[in-house]
């Protein structure tokens, strides 16, 4: 019944899905557009950067991305909006991974 904190929330997580899913396209990766609190990745299907990878890379860091592939989706990681600190988190965990 707190609607003042169900309109701030919306706006929150449309304000950082937006920032992370243009930072992560930026990157070259796909994000599938979004309408929820989480955005979903698609990773290379082979090579350095897949989402295998990507999920490892992230759990080593304390990011604990969502693995899809058993809804069919192989290729990609789900990420929850988060904090401006856990969404600055991502974005640099993803970009050193990307980069290596």
């Amino acid at each position: 019944q707190d609607k003042d904190f169900i309109k701030n929330t919306i706006a929150f997580n449309a304000q950082w899905r937006e920032w992370l899913s243009n930072a992560l396209t930026a990157l070259g990766l796909k994000v599938y557009p979004s309408v929820a609190n989480f955005i979903l990745i698609e990773f290379p299907e082979s090579g350095a950067h897949t989402s295998s990878g990507a999920n490892d890379y992230l759990m080593e860091r304390s990011i604990i991305p969502r693995e899809v592939a058993n809804y069919g989706l192989p290729r990609c990681l789900r990420i929850t909006i988060g904090t401006e600190e856990e969404n600055s988190a991502v974005l640099s965990a993803l970009t050193d991974f990307m980069r290596r």
